[in-house]
C-alpha cells in the first residue's frame, strides 16, 4: 500500500535505520541506527517526539512490551538498555566477543538474553546487574526468543535448520543472583533434531544407510 507518512527531513536518523518496535498501544514507534540515537515516533503522522543519545551505533532493538525499556545491540559489542521516557540509559552489558546476533527479552522484562557470533549467550539480571547465565554452543545463535510466559527459550543456529527449544530455568532449579562469574560459559549440546513423524532424523538417516548396504 501506500505510505501513510514519511518524516521531516531534519527529523530523520543521519545514519541507516536498523532497528523498529512499536510499543504494545500503539501509539509509540521506537527506531535506532547508525547515528548512536534512539527516537520515538508518533507512527499516525510520524512525527518526533524525543530523542535520545545511545553512545554508540546500534544494530537491532527489542522493546519489552507493558513496560518503558528497550534493549539495543550496539556496534561496540555491548546491549545497552534505555529507558525510552525517561530517555536515559539504565544498563550496559558487556561481555561479548563478537557481533551480537540477536537480543530478546526475558517474560518479566528482568531479564535481557543476548547471542553472538562468539557462539555464547548471555542472560543478565537487568534490576542488579548480575550475569546470571553463561553459556556456549559449537554453532553460534542467529536468533533466539523467549516465550510468553518464560517456560521457554528458541534459538536457531548457523548451518543448521533446526529450531532449538530449551526449558528455562527456574522450572527445575532456583537462580542465585551473583552465582555466575566470566570465568568460562557452560557448553551446551544442540539437541537432536526431530522428523516430522516424532523419530530421530539421525537414527533414521543411519537406517536407511544400513539396510543400502545390506542390498
Amino acid at each position: 500500500g501506500k505510505p501513510r507518512a514519511a518524516a521531516a527531513a531534519e527529523e530523520r536518523h543521519e545514519g541507516a535505520v536498523r532497528g523498529l518496535a512499536a510499543a504494545a498501544d500503539g501509539r509509540t514507534l521506537f527506531s535506532c541506527g547508525g547515528d548512536g540515537t534512539l527516537r520515538l515516533w508518533a507512527p499516525a503522522a510520524l512525527k518526533l517526539q524525543s530523542t535520545a543519545d545511545v553512545g554508540c551505533a546500534c544494530g537491532m532493538l527489542r522493546h519489552k512490551r507493558d513496560s518503558t525499556l528497550v534493549a539495543l545491540a550496539a556496534d561496540d559489542l555491548s546491549v545497552r538498555v534505555m529507558d525510552a521516557v525517561a530517555l536515559r540509559l539504565v544498563r550496559r552489558l558487556e561481555g561479548h566477543t563478537n557481533t551480537l546476533t540477536d537480543v530478546a527479552w526475558g517474560a518479566d522484562a528482568r531479564w535481557v538474553l543476548s547471542s553472538a557470533l562468539d557462539c555464547t549467550l548471555r542472560v543478565v539480571d537487568v534490576p542488579s546487574g548480575a550475569l546470571i547465565g553463561w553459556y556456549s554452543f559449537e554453532y553460534a545463535a542467529t536468533s533466539i526468543t523467549v516465550s510468553p510466559g518464560g517456560e521457554f527459550l528458541c534459538t536457531a543456529h548457523v548451518d543448521s535448520q533446526a529450531i532449538c527449544v530449551w526449558a528455562s530455568r527456574p522450572l527445575f532449579e532456583e537462580v542465585l543472583i551473583g552465582a555466575v562469574t566470566d570465568t568460562r560459559p557452560t557448553p551446551l549440546q544442540l539437541p537432536t533434531a526431530m522428523g516430522g513423524d516424532g523419530g530421530d532424523e539421525s537414527e533414521d538417516e543411519e537406517g536407511d544407510g544400513e539396510e543400502e548396504e545390506e542390498e
